[in-house]
């Protein structure tokens, strides 16, 4: 009898040898598949992040072209109540110069205009007065990017305002003409 629990001891530990151990982690082919799914996810999100960062751009200056316009007609209200010799006639437009400031050929309007925005120094711009003295288009661009009222700008047209010449010339555009760009 003795013999026979030694063999059956025998078979349990060879079974209990046999078994796999549990290994934790994975391996190399689960790996490189969570690389490959993550490098499509990466091939199409990043063009389509890049557009959106874009658009933000062009909706950020469309939204200064406003700001631009609604405070031009403030100062120009404001220049007309002091009694300052400024005229808001039918297309009167005003415009960024090349080396405005001190000593520039800035008029009473834009100093005024470019003290209530001090992001104007930084931009190219361009308002055009109506008939009644509103504004009737406005041009902001900074950094590439083109903002205008009251029409918004397209993504076709932002790389159009090279400097304050480019302004004036989507003014038009800006009206809803078709030139400028």
């Amino acid at each position: 009898m003795k013999k026979l629990n030694k063999i059956k001891n025998y078979s349990l530990k060879a079974a209990k040898i046999g078994k796999k151990k549990n290994v934790k982690g994975f391996t190399l082919v689960e790996l490189i598949v969570v690389i490959a799914i993550i490098g499509v996810l990466a091939t199409i999100l990043v063009p389509t992040l890049f557009g959106k960062v874009k658009d933000s751009k062009i909706a950020a200056a469309n939204d200064s072209a406003a700001k631009l316009a609604e405070q031009a007609a403030i100062v120009a209200a404001e220049l007309e109540a002091n009694g300052t010799t400024a005229s808001f006639a039918s297309g009167t437009k005003y415009k960024a110069e090349e080396g405005e400031g001190e000593g520039g050929t800035a008029t009473p309007f834009e100093d005024a205009l470019v003290a209530a925005l001090p992001d104007l120094e930084d931009g190219h711009w361009a308002v055009e007065f109506g008939a009644n003295g509103e504004v009737v288009a406005a041009v902001f661009g900074k950094d590439k990017y083109v903002g205008m009222y009251p029409n918004k700008a397209t993504d076709a047209q932002s790389a159009a305002l090279a400097n304050a010449a480019a302004a004036e010339a989507l003014l038009a555009t800006a009206k809803g003409g078709t030139s400028g760009s």
